[in-house]
C-alpha cells in the first residue's frame, strides 16, 4: 500500500527509495551523503511526478488568500539590525524579508501536501542522507510544514538559518526573479569571514551561486553555514515553495511567540492526525 502510494507521488524510477535495504537505495544515499558533505546542497530534480506538482500547486492556490503576510527587517543572522555599531559592521546591514506564509494547520488533511509530509519512506530517506539514526517530524501543529507565498515585490533577504538543514519542494516558479542564491565558505562552527560577508551584503556577488530549483524539485540545503537569499519576485505568477521540517529529537515545537511572529497566531486552526 505504501509502495503503491509513493509510486503515485514521486519519481521512484529516478529515486528508488521504497526498499530501504536495496542496493540501489544504498547507492543513492551514499552519493547524496557525499554530495551534501562536499557542497551542503542536494538538489533532487523531478522528485515529484508532474501531475502531483500541479495538484499541490492547486491546493495552495485555493487558500493562498489566507496566507499570513510577514514583513521583517533583520540582519543576516536573523537578529535585529544593530544601529549602535559601525555602518560597516554586518550586524548593522539591514535585510528585508517580505512574503506570505501558509501553515500546516491550513492544509487539507487528505491533500497531496500533507501526504508528502507524512510519508515515512521520504522521511527515512532524508534522515539517512543526513546521517541521523532517528529522524522525526517537527511536532509543531502550525510550523511542521509551511508554504512560502511570494508575489511581485516579495523577497527573502540574505541570512543564515538557525536550523542545520532545510528541506524544500518547489511548487511554482515566479514569472521573474525569485532566484535562490547562496554563498558558501563564509561561516563554520569555528569562524566567520566577516570581510567577505560584508562585501556580499554590500552588493558584491563574487562567488554567489544560484540553485536551479524548478517546480517538482526537492532541495536539501545546509543553511546554517551558508549565506542565502531569494531575490525579489516580479510578474503575475506567484512563487510557491513548501518547507518540510524535521528534527533529530522527538517532540520539538515552536514557542507561542515564534508562532505569533511567523504565522500570526499562537494556536492552530486545525490539528492534523499525524501531530
Amino acid at each position: 500500500m505504501a509502495a503503491d502510494y509513493l509510486e503515485n507521488l514521486i519519481n521512484t524510477k529516478k529515486y528508488p527509495i521504497i526498499d530501504r535495504h536495496s542496493a540501489n537505495y544504498a547507492k543513492l544515499v551514499k552519493a547524496k551523503q557525499e554530495e551534501f558533505a562536499d557542497t551542503g546542497v542536494c538538489l533532487f530534480s523531478d522528485f515529484l511526478l508532474p501531475d502531483v506538482t500541479t495538484k499541490m500547486c492547486q491546493e495552495v492556490l485555493e487558500i493562498v488568500e489566507q496566507a499570513h503576510e510577514c514583513h521583517e527587517i533583520h540582519n543576516c543572522f536573523l537578529g535585529r539590525v544593530d544601529n549602535q555599531t559601525s555602518p560597516d559592521e554586518v550586524q548593522s546591514i539591514a535585510q528585508t524579508t517580505s512574503l506570505g506564509v501558509i501553515g500546516f494547520d491550513q492544509l487539507t488533511e487528505d491533500g497531496s501536501l500533507v501526504l508528502l509530509y507524512q510519508n515515512d519512506k521520504i522521511r527515512n530517506f532524508l534522515g539517512d542522507i543526513l546521517g541521523f539514526r532517528e529522524f522525526y517530524r517537527l511536532a509543531d501543529p502550525i510550523g511542521a510544514m509551511t508554504v512560502n507565498v511570494m508575489n511581485s515585490g516579495h523577497s527573502h533577504g540574505w541570512h543564515f538559518d538557525e536550523a542545520l538543514f532545510t528541506v524544500s519542494v518547489m511548487l511554482q516558479s515566479a514569472t521573474g526573479g525569485g532566484e535562490f542564491e547562496y554563498l558558501s565558505g563564509v561561516k563554520n562552527e569555528q569562524r566567520t569571514n566577516y570581510t567577505k560577508l560584508q562585501d556580499v551584503l554590500n552588493g558584491d556577488n563574487k562567488g554567489v551561486k544560484t540553485i536551479p530549483i524548478v517546480p517538482g524539485s526537492l532541495l536539501l540545503f545546509g543553511g546554517r553555514h551558508m549565506l542565502h537569499r531569494v531575490t525579489e519576485v516580479s510578474g503575475d505568477a506567484t512563487r510557491l515553495i513548501t518547507t518540510l521540517c524535521y528534527r533529530d529529537k522527538p517532540g520539538i515545537t515552536n514557542s507561542p511567540e515564534v508562532r505569533q511572529m511567523f504565522y500570526g497566531r499562537k494556536e492552530p486552526l486545525f490539528q492534523h492526525s499525524i501531530m
